[in-house]
């Protein structure tokens, strides 16, 4: 009951200690608004700095690094945190906070909250794993002497060095008001900054003016606080004084810093230029090797547009060449499938992807070589029967249907032309192709129209899931093939996201679907440097691309864990036309897929680039996984739960066992002490503890006169008063009484300093 009681009297001053905060917030505002205001302009003043300088095309990790710095700093500025703590938390929340910035590990609160528990944890193991293969890797290249491409090493080093810089200014100029020594590391950084990125020197005179009136501010704060600590009586006015001259100051710094080049003499700005020349080369070939694949800080430059009419799939010999874009038409497709609905009549409605979701295929890719893939070889052209009813198809073939598509091309072509999956049969004048060893077909002719019956996919996830493993000596052969130079943290990361997966299509599944919630569409990526690995660089250096980098990771990952896929490429199946009663497909359609090998099922579409939406096939009847019932989510198994558990309690075991350490060396020490030291010591710590809720004693006061001062203020916490008034009357006894305490007495007042724990905590929370 008496818990109980405290408890509902806790609960009761939660408004009342809100109220307090809120006005001690405002309060803080209110005098300290200035500094404030003028900390938030200068961290601006940086990020734009940082920003123009383009370190790192497109990234902002730097810039939000700045900002949560100065965010936190203040934070923790205004709290009643010692410093040594507010080192451990600065340097904990900028590596966690950094790192998860650069790896993309955790995901938003939002995100969290509208997504399945299991799924959310497992995709959080697998980013951890992924973050952590991508550190191993920058370990690696460093030891091996190797450049590092990788632009995620930069920013979270510099990250870092950012959120400290911003943390360490917030901390001196609102803390400490000594903002002179807060702007040392700023300063240090926004002149290394102006100096490597030549930068015109307007931002640097700003940020100068800035530095200067919140120096002048944080003086005048500290000299306030000093005059109202000692009751001093001090004019009103003159902070207008002091304002005044401080923005005088500032504006002649600023004006100086902009006309210094312009009075110096020509010779001293040529041995000046030359120095810094020097320095700035110097440091660039130091840099080079950590730091390899950092721009240059250059102004960006503008990129052309348009698209190509002509059939261009996407290029996949180098998978740095983004697919073509642009509207115009590059053909139509007529389809003896049932025409959709108008999105109008399904809007909200399950059956919005009612109609077969087919892809026009014209390549076919078997061997990757580290840099993009080579094609197919040929086999022979082979001459079918002639269209439509005469082709000899056997209807029982699982998993497929037969499908007539009519093809009317409007751009010009090389002779390649498309099919949906497996072609059976073309109109006349046009030719199938088989592949060398194989039984896949492509279609090729130079017509402008032309008719294709292909066997389309029509499985379930049941039938999928049954298909088993049993691949033929061929197809094994031709595609789980992987280059011997592949990295061995690719290979670790498929094991990683396919373990515990009982058959081929989970681990499809499973692939596919990391790979669409973990990876950003982009087409401005650049092309993997030389004797780097593409699909390693995508996976883990820099996890953004098109569909020529999400399908070749699926394949090789697919392959790396015995799964035999491959890329192909061709049109995505584009808008359908009600007026026509067509498909038109636009340049921009052009697209690189995945197909996978299921016994008994041939070639199976999937789709793991984010920006299309994924091939959803049917459940079908027979009793099947979790998976089956939300298509695109990944749902862990019991084997993978207790390794995704192991990544998320791994960082809790640590801290709670250095903190056991730190408990028990503590422990030890003392035990060692004689009684008297102990009492001192425990008295000390007692002491520590009160002021952290705010009873801080003058030096003048007596151990006695500090526990009447802090009695009134601990009445409702027994255990606590309880255990300053013993302290207290053992530290007299030890330092003014020649018997020191005897040895129960100090294990008692050390067992109930364990016990007060928790209503200490309650009284900080709650003062």
């Amino acid at each position: 009951m008496k818990y109980l009681r405290s408890l509902q009297s806790w609960v009761t001053a939660l408004p009342e200690k809100a109220l307090r905060l809120l006005e001690d917030a405002r309060s803080a505002l209110l005098r300290e608004w200035v500094v404030l205001i003028l900390g938030t302009a200068l961290a601006a003043v940086m990020a734009h700095s940082v920003d123009k300088a383009h370190w790192v095309t497109g990234s902002t990790i730097i810039t939000t690094a700045l900002f949560l710095g100065w965010l936190f700093g203040t934070l923790l500025a205004y709290s009643r945190f010692s410093g040594l703590f507010a080192i451990l938390a600065t340097g904990l929340l900028s590596v966690t906070i950094t790192g998860n910035l650069v790896g993309e590990v955790a995901t938003s609160l939002f995100t969290w909250l509208k997504s399945p528990f299991w799924p959310a944890v497992e995709n959080l193991h697998l980013r951890l794993v992924a973050f952590w293969l991508r550190v191993s890797g920058w370990v690696a290249s460093l030891q091996q002497g190797d450049s590092i491409r990788d632009t995620g090493l930069f920013d979270l080093l510099f990250g870092i060095l950012a959120w400290w810089t911003l943390a360490w200014l917030a901390w001196w100029a609102l803390r400490k008001h000594q903002a002179l020594v807060g702007l040392l590391p700023a300063a240090f950084l926004m002149a290394v900054n102006f100096h490597l990125s030549r930068q015109p020197r307007f931002s640097l005179a700003v940020g100068l003016g800035i530095a200067l009136l919140l120096v002048a501010c944080s003086a005048y704060s500290k000299r306030r606080a000093d005059w109202v600590r000692r009751e001093v009586d001090y004019p009103e006015d003159v902070a207008l004084d002091w304002s005044g001259w401080a923005v005088l100051a500032a504006l002649l710094v600023t004006s100086f810093t902009l006309l210094t080049p312009y009075v110096g003499t020509r010779e001293g700005l040529q041995v000046l230029s030359e120095m810094l020349e020097k320095s700035r080369s110097r440091m660039s070939q130091r840099a080079e090797q950590a730091f390899g694949g950092v721009n240059p800080p250059t102004a960006p430059e503008g990129k052309g547009a348009g698209g190509t009419p002509y059939v261009q799939p996407p290029d996949l010999a180098d998978l740095g060449n983004p697919p073509p874009t642009g509207n115009t038409t590059v053909f139509w497709v007529g389809l003896d499938d049932p025409a959709p609905l108008p999105e109008e009549l399904v809007q909200g409605s399950a059956s919005l992807d009612a109609a077969p979701k087919h892809y026009w295929r014209s390549q076919i890719f078997t061997a990757y070589n580290g840099r993009g893939w080579e094609s197919a070889p040929p086999g022979e052209v082979l001459v079918g029967p002639p269209l439509p009813e005469e082709v000899p198809v056997d209807l029982t073939v699982p998993g497929r249907y037969r499908l007539t598509q009519t093809f009317e091309m409007e751009a010009r072509h090389t002779g390649v032309l498309f099919s949906v999956n497996q072609p059976i049969s073309v109109s006349p004048d046009t030719l199938l192709r088989s592949l060398s060893g194989q039984d896949s077909h492509l279609v090729e002719g130079y017509g402008q129209s032309y008719q294709v019956v292909s066997l389309a996919t029509h499985v379930t996830i049941a039938e999928l899931t049954a298909a088993g493993t049993d691949y033929p000596p061929e197809i094994t052969a031709a595609y789980l093939q992987l280059p011997a130079e592949l990295p061995g943290r690719v290979t670790r990361l498929a094991h990683e996201i396919a373990a515990g997966a009982p058959t081929p299509y989970q681990a499809a599944t499973r692939i596919q679907d990391y790979l669409r919630a973990n990876y950003d569409y982009d087409l401005t990526i650049s092309a993997a440097p030389p004797n780097r690995d593409a699909v390693d660089i995508f996976l883990f250096d820099e996890p953004r691309g098109f569909c020529s980098q999400y399908a070749s990771a699926m394949v090789v990952l697919l392959r790396s864990v015995g799964v035999p896929a491959r890329v192909v490429a061709g049109y995505a199946m584009g808008d359908y036309d009600f007026n026509r009663g067509m498909y038109r497909v636009p340049v921009s359609a052009a697209h690189a897929w995945v197909e996978v090998y299921f016994p008994g099922y041939d070639w199976v579409e999937f789709e793991p680039t984010a920006a299309f939406n994924p091939i959803v096939y049917p459940a079908g009847q027979t009793a099947l996984p979790e998976l089956a019932e939300q298509p695109g989510e990944t749902v862990a198994q019991p084997g993978r739960l207790s390794s995704a558990w192991l990544w998320l309690l791994l960082p809790l075991l640590l801290i709670a066992g250095a903190a056991g350490i730190l408990y028990w060396n503590g422990f030890l020490c003392l035990r060692k002490l004689d009684t008297a030291h102990q009492t001192a010591v425990l008295y000390n710590r007692v002491r520590r503890r009160l002021v952290q809720g705010g009873l801080v004693g003058p030096a003048s006061q007596t151990p006695s006169e500090y526990l009447e001062a802090v009695t009134l203020h601990l009445s409702s916490y027994p255990r606590l008063e309880q255990l300053v008034e013993e302290t207290t009357r053992l530290y007299c006894q030890a330092e003014y009484s020649p018997r020191p305490p005897a040895p129960a007495e100090v294990r008692n007042a050390q067992r109930n300093w364990r016990l007060s724990f928790f209503d200490w905590a309650r009284w900080i929370l709650t003062s």
